[in-house]
C-alpha cells in the first residue's frame, strides 16, 4: 500500500466505493467498533461503517508508522462519556481525520494540526427540499427559494454537506441546530457567513466543495486555516481487503 506523506499544509481525501468489497473487514474493528457496527439495522450501513474504520486505520497507520491493527482510535464523547463521539487518533500526534459515508461512497479526510470535517450525501429526493425549513436559516431559505425547481435538490444538499462539514470540524456535531449557521448560496463559493451567537467562528472556518460522483454532494471544512487538498481513489488499495 502506498500512502503519500501528509504535509503540514495538506489535506488528504481518500474515496472508497462499496461495490466489489469482500466480507472480512471486521478484523480491523476493535470491540467498541464491532458493537457500533452491530447496532446498524441495515447491512449496507454496517458495511459503510466498517469501510470507514478500515480506511481510517490503514491511512493513519501509514502516517504514524504503525500497523493498522495497532492504530488506537478514541470515540469517547467529551460531553456524555459514551463511545459515540467524533473519532480521533489516541495520543498527541497532531494527525486529525474525519469520516463520512452515504449511498455507495465512503470518504475520509486527514490533516496535521488542523481540525477537519468532511461530509458526503447522496442526493436523495425523499430527504430533499421538503426538509429545508429544518436545515436552512431564514437568509438561506430566501436564497434557496430563488433557485429553479430543477436545481433545488442539489442546492439543498450543497447547504447540508457544507453545514455538516463545519459542525464536524468544530466538534459541535448535532448539538447545534443547522439553522444557527448561514452559508453562502449553493451556486457561490462556500463560505460560513454567520453562526448565531458565535461571531468569532466564521472568520476561522475555511470551506471547500469537493468534486464527487454524480448524484452526490460533498464538502470539507477546516478550522484555523486552509489546506491544499489532495484526493485519492482508494478502490485499488482497499478493494481487495477481506
Amino acid at each position: 500500500m502506498t500512502v503519500p506523506p501528509l504535509g503540514a499544509g495538506d489535506c488528504q481525501v481518500w474515496w472508497t466505493r462499496l461495490a466489489g468489497l469482500r466480507p472480512g473487514l471486521e478484523r480491523l474493528l476493535d470491540p467498541v467498533e464491532r458493537e457500533r457496527q452491530a447496532a446498524y439495522r441495515e447491512q449496507a450501513d454496517r458495511d459503510r461503517f466498517a469501510v470507514g474504520v478500515v480506511v481510517s486505520r490503514m491511512v493513519l497507520g501509514a502516517h504514524i508508522g504503525v500497523a493498522p491493527e495497532r492504530v488506537s482510535i478514541d470515540r469517547t464523547c467529551p460531553h456524555c462519556g459514551r463511545p459515540d463521539g467524533r473519532p480521533r487518533l489516541a495520543g498527541n500526534t497532531g494527525v486529525r481525520f474525519s469520516v463520512s459515508h452515504s449511498g455507495d461512497v465512503v470518504v475520509v479526510a486527514f490533516t496535521v494540526n488542523c481540525a477537519v470535517g468532511v461530509d458526503v450525501e447522496r442526493l436523495d429526493p425523499s430527504r430533499g427540499p421538503e426538509l429545508a425549513q429544518l436545515i436552512l436559516s431564514p437568509a438561506e431559505r430566501a436564497d434557496f427559494d430563488t433557485l429553479p425547481p430543477a436545481g433545488q435538490l442539489r442546492g439543498f444538499f450543497r447547504y447540508w454537506v457544507r453545514k455538516e462539514a463545519v459542525l464536524k470540524a468544530t466538534g459541535e456535531g448535532l448539538r447545534v441546530p443547522f439553522g444557527d449557521l448561514t452559508l453562502s448560496p449553493p451556486d457561490q463559493p462556500p463560505r460560513l457567513v454567520e453562526w448565531v451567537g458565535r461571531p468569532e467562528v466564521p472568520p476561522r472556518v475555511h470551506l471547500v466543495d469537493l468534486p464527487c460522483d454524480p448524484g452526490y454532494a460533498a464538502s470539507l471544512a477546516f478550522v484555523g486555516g486552509s489546506r491544499r487538498v489532495h484526493e485519492f481513489d482508494s478502490d485499488g488499495v482497499f478493494g481487495g481487503l477481506g
